[in-house]
């Protein structure tokens, strides 16, 4: 009962319901009506109650959407080439990820660039999941490196392993043999950061629940165990 009175309050006062009063137009106090005896803006009780029922369907719809939009890293593409531009990879596991490139500007073209951000809302954004996405959309542009530019790894601020990264492909295809991984994103490396995330948000979940100074205490307990330490840092 009192979540509909609430309702019925908000209603009226967003739509400017007025029984007694004259709506306010377009000059000074001057009123509109169209065909019925009452103030531009106001809602009839029939109007009204269709409103409220409608309000907690909404309500859901909202609280879906958000869950649902915000379940992995946001990313965002820039620069992509027209599509065809080179081939798709049939094997996307070649596709090698690194920071350094050490090769000049002339014998690589840059074909897309990408950044996974966390949207505030994100649950699904490891190294893994976010390193995936890259390597996906590296694939379909026919690139041959994942050039790392910039990332942070997860910490009490954000779970959320965080990146950029160019996607460049060798003008000379003889290069492409001899390239491979930096050793921190082995496998076996991302596998390991992933597992930082999730420790992260088991510990961030005790924050929440046991408050900031406490939960601190368990958030550090929990992921500097082991390798843990390098979880809590801002790199």
């Amino acid at each position: 009962m009192r979540t509909r009175k609430v309702s019925a309050i908000a209603l009226r006062l967003a739509m400017f319901k007025s029984r007694g009063s004259p709506a306010v137009g377009r000059r000074g106090g001057d009123t509109t009506t169209k065909g019925k005896d009452r103030p531009c803006y106001a809602l009839s009780d029939n109007e009204m109650e269709r409103l409220q029922s409608k309000i907690p369907s909404l309500l859901l719809i909202a609280i879906v959407a958000a869950s649902t939009l915000g379940c992995a890293a946001a990313i965002e593409k820039k620069g992509y080439l027209e599509q065809g531009s080179y081939p798709a990879h049939t094997d996307c596991s070649r596709i090698a990820i690194k920071k350094d490139l050490p090769f000049a500007k002339e014998q690589m073209t840059v074909v897309g660039q990408i950044e996974a951000s966390d949207s505030g809302f994100s649950a699904h954004c490891s190294e893994k999941v976010v390193l995936d996405i890259f390597r996906k959309e590296a694939c379909a542009q026919g690139a041959d490196v994942i050039h790392i530019t910039e990332e942070k790894h997860p910490n009490f601020a954000s779970t959320c392993y965080r990146a950029e990264a160019e996607f460049v492909r060798f003008t000379d295809r003889e290069i492409v043999e001899s390239i491979e991984s930096d050793s921190e994103y082995s496998e076996e490396e991302i596998a390991q950061g992933s597992e930082k995330t999730e420790c992260l948000h088991k510990g961030i979940g005790a924050a929440g629940v046991l408050g900031g100074a406490i939960g601190g205490l368990i958030l550090t307990g929990i992921c500097t165990s082991g390798d843990g330490e390098e979880s809590v840092e801002d790199n």
